[in-house]
């Protein structure tokens, strides 16, 4: 079963970058007042990554936009993630130590994905690997052997 799960993992990856991307997209336009942060959410602690001044909006969308082409995917999802991170560090950590709590569980499942996505990659349906971009993977030797 791993052995025909594994071929599958760039399609998966390819997935997940379109969903977070698409998701990240929103959160970029909440900076400037579309699809309020309110609902459905009540009376709960603002996402940290909302409460980022409105200038990272457009890092926001910009970043999204290009995350789910699948566009230098490794560059974008460097530095999503680096805003994410300082997201947590700035917004949600002051309000506590608790994630669930203090607004900052979403910010930090952005943080390991981005950095998941700079260090593997857009996947198989990206625009990096369609026109071989340098940020994609290279092949390396294993150094064990």
């Amino acid at each position: 079963m791993k052995s025909k799960l594994v071929g599958w993992e760039s399609y998966a990856r390819s997935i997940m970058r379109i969903i977070f991307g698409f998701v990240f997209v929103m959160h970029g336009l909440r900076h400037f007042g579309y699809l309020v942060a309110t609902l459905g959410r009540g009376r709960a602690v603002h996402m940290a990554i909302d409460a980022m001044p409105k200038m990272f909006g457009y890092l926001e969308i910009a970043g999204g936009l290009l995350l789910l082409v699948g566009m230098f995917t490794r560059p974008v999802a460097a530095i999503l993630c680096v805003e994410a991170l300082a997201a947590y560090a700035l917004n949600a950590a002051p309000r506590g130590p608790w994630p669930i709590r203090n607004g900052g569980n979403e910010t930090l499942l952005y943080v390991l994905v981005f950095l998941f996505l700079a260090v593997a990659g857009g996947g198989a349906w990206s625009l990096d690997r369609l026109f071989g971009s340098r940020w994609q993977a290279q092949p390396v030797a294993n150094p064990i052997s």
